[in-house]
């Protein structure tokens, strides 16, 4: 009986031999030749994968700032319904859309934007990508129609991402109505 004794774990460690030797040791870590073909396959996915990440940051780019755009316009049209006034979309700043845009009601009403008129404003755009329209300002009436918009017109804002990513580029049409619709533009 006495010789199945279990021993206190610190006499067992005492009775240990230190230091231990290699062969009783389970091996830890890498060796530099395992190291060396991880990283070659790293290299090699990473080099796969890299194009196709920068064209899904573009397109993910693309798509927001046209949200962006979709949802500054149906702001103004409904803030010119709740409002029961005219509001306009107009650029925030220069001569063109892609520095930004804004969303004012022109409270004295002598059509040109002073501070305190801005319900909201929006930035420029990003990663090379322009919006063209010949309209600069956008102006919705009191029953969310556009102001200036005759049944069956509209006004026609170009998204555009560049030549070789034509695909990503869209017409953004706001019918008299004041409904937004967008149209992939067709390639050549």
């Amino acid at each position: 009986m006495s010789e199945f004794r279990i021993r206190p774990l610190w006499r067992a460690l005492a009775y240990r031999r230190w230091p231990l030797k290699a062969d009783s040791m389970s091996q830890k870590g890498f060796t530099l030749v395992e190291m060396m073909v991880t990283l070659a396959v790293l290299v090699i996915i990473l080099s796969i994968a890299g194009p196709n990440f920068a064209e899904m940051i573009r397109a993910n780019r693309a798509e927001s700032q046209r949200t962006t755009l979709f949802a500054a316009i149906n702001l103004a049209r409904s803030e010119a319904i709740r409002r029961s006034t005219l509001v306009r979309v107009s650029l925030a700043s220069g001569t063109s859309w892609t520095g930004g845009w804004r969303i004012w009601v022109d409270a004295n009403g002598d059509n040109t934007f002073q501070d305190g008129e801005a319900l909201k404003e929006f930035p420029a755009l990003t990663g090379g990508n322009t919006l063209v329209s010949s309209a600069s300002t956008v102006m919705f009436n009191a029953q969310g129609y556009l102001s200036a918009g005759t049944p069956g017109s509209s006004t026609t804002l170009q998204f555009r991402v560049g030549a070789d990513h034509c695909s990503l580029e869209r017409d953004i049409k706001i019918n008299h109505l004041g409904r937004v619709s967008s149209e992939r533009r067709t390639c050549s």
